[in-house]
């Protein structure tokens, strides 16, 4: 028995609907995989910045006078008050870029 040409075309349509749902998805995959990367590019650079700060400070003496940013206002401090921060924010941001390369992974897999 013949089917009616009404049915043939729902199929076809449901199958370029579904076709069309997955590489939509497929897509928003790819482009959140491409912004976790280039956060977790932005982090890594954070960190970079953080170990020569660090490495520079850990040489100078601990009452020498130094500038840090908090919240775009620049404070004067010393070493041994500045040194302890820098230290908890970089390992913060390691923290982060871990968590972020997860769900980057978690990402890649699902593609």
């Amino acid at each position: 028995m013949a089917t009616p040409a009404g049915a043939t075309s729902a199929k076809s349509g449901a199958a370029m609907l579904s076709t069309e749902h997955v590489v939509a998805a497929f897509n928003e995959l790819r482009q959140q995989q491409r912004i976790l990367a280039s956060k977790i590019s932005e982090i890594e650079m954070d960190m970079k910045e953080h170990d020569l700060v660090i490495e520079v400070l850990k040489g100078v003496e601990p009452t020498r006078k130094c500038y840090r940013m908090i919240g775009g206002v620049l404070v004067e401090r010393t070493v041994d008050a500045v040194l302890p921060g820098l230290i908890t924010n970089r390992e913060k941001k390691e923290g982060t870029a871990s968590k972020t390369s997860d769900r980057q992974a978690n990402i890649l897999a699902s593609i």
